[in-house]
């Protein structure tokens, strides 16, 4: 699980797409983010999501990776 901190006029969509390489995550990622729906459609800066570690097609699990672990 990573935390992603929004830049102004961002939306989930693209953010998940760039992040896990599909589409068709919002409904997860909603349930980990409720307060999401109430922002709307485009997000301001500075908002945390959560994006969690998710079983993709495959059996692929998508994570950060960082060299300092």
């Amino acid at each position: 699980m990573i935390i992603y901190k929004t830049k102004d006029g961002d939306v989930l969509d693209e953010i998940l797409y760039k992040f896990y390489g599909t589409e068709g995550l919002v409904p997860k990622v909603l349930e980990h983010n409720r307060h999401l729906a109430d922002l709307g459609p485009i997000y301001p800066s500075d908002v945390q999501i959560i994006l969690p570690d998710l079983v993709l097609d495959g059996g692929n699990v998508r994570k950060e990776v960082s060299l300092w672990d």
